[in-house]
């Protein structure tokens, strides 16, 4: 449901706040794709889940936002315990740091790079450095140190090279 964005509200005891650097990442993605995620309100007009989309919508002008209301009050024990579980159950996802980076290098290369993902460059250089150090303290070397051979005469000029944050090695991306 469509409604004016000045229609809804906070919720007065939502206690995750919304950073200005992450309600700018946010609005590069507004700016990119939209909104493509509902704001779930009470039946009273209170934001229950979607606060950073609201406040990325609000500093970028929209005068309307996509809402997904809920059949009850914002004091309703059920929206105070939706209000907890959309902040909390996120947090128990596990990353798979190492396609999350080779997704991020992919994505970097593209037009627009990072910007809309939460990420900049500086970030995926320290997350490459550390998976590469884990790497190398466990023993798994890239394949150049394994013995095999490559093209010395190859150009490497357009590759990015990242810092191993741990012992200095520079590794290609």
């Amino acid at each position: 449901m469509r409604v004016p964005i000045d229609s809804i509200s906070p919720h007065p005891r939502n206690y995750r706040g919304h950073p200005p650097e992450q309600i700018e990442q946010i609005r590069a993605s507004v700016r990119q794709f939209g909104q493509y995620r509902e704001v779930v309100t009470s039946s009273d007009s209170v934001i229950l889940c979607g606060q950073g989309v609201w406040e990325a919508l609000k500093a970028e002008g929209h005068e309307t936002v996509e809402t997904h209301p809920m059949d009850f009050a914002h004091d309703d024990p059920r929206a105070e315990k939706l209000l907890i579980a959309d902040n909390e159950l996120s947090k128990l996802a596990i990353d798979d740091e190492k396609a999350l980076a080779a997704l991020l290098a992919d994505i970097q290369r593209q037009e627009g790079g990072l910007s809309g993902t939460g990420w900049d460059d500086g970030a995926l250089d320290r997350l490459i450095g550390t998976l590469a150090a884990e790497d190398f303290a466990a023993g798994q070397l890239p394949e150049a140190a394994n013995g095999k051979e490559f093209d010395e005469d190859l150009d490497l000029s357009n590759i990015k090279r990242v810092t191993c944050p741990e012992c200095g090695h520079e590794f290609p991306l």
